[in-house]
């Protein structure tokens, strides 16, 4: 069943099922989020299910490499928060902190999701930004 890229953000992939992720062809993929208002960016979060989830044992379909972009306004310049690596034999859901531009406030975000752990398809089953509202957000 196809998913639509918006369905890592909704609130029912908090409990992961086997297969309600959103698919990609390959091994990389992108997602771009626009936020409701500019933040302080501090965490990420991604999800995928674990190997004890998955029906046939293993996760190769899961992210490996993936970097961060914030940006400012829609279509400008692109800021690289950072790049991690999520664990195919960690928790479901782990969490990323960004060291990077804690300073910096952006409305939109960039998920570059390089590579997974060997599959010819990628999913992603969640994907979360955490941060702080800024004092003074920006006006433009």
């Amino acid at each position: 069943m196809y998913k639509s890229p918006s369905s890592v953000l909704r609130a029912q992939n908090y409990h992961l099922t086997p297969g309600q992720c959103w698919g990609m062809e390959g091994s990389s993929m992108p997602l771009f989020i626009a936020m409701a208002t500019h933040i302080h960016i501090s965490h990420v979060t991604i999800g995928h299910i674990t190997a004890e989830q998955s029906p046939t044992g293993e996760i190769s379909s899961a992210p490996k490499e993936f970097s961060v972009y914030g940006l400012k306004q829609f279509k400008g310049e692109e800021t690289l928060l950072r790049t991690f690596e999520f664990q195919d034999n960690g928790d479901s859901f782990q969490t990323f902190e960004v060291h990077k531009h804690m300073d910096a406030v952006f409305k939109f975000v960039r998920l570059q999701v390089k590579n997974n752990y060997g599959s010819d398809y990628t999913c992603l089953y969640n994907f979360r930004v955490h941060g702080k509202l800024p004092t003074n957000p920006p006006l433009f």
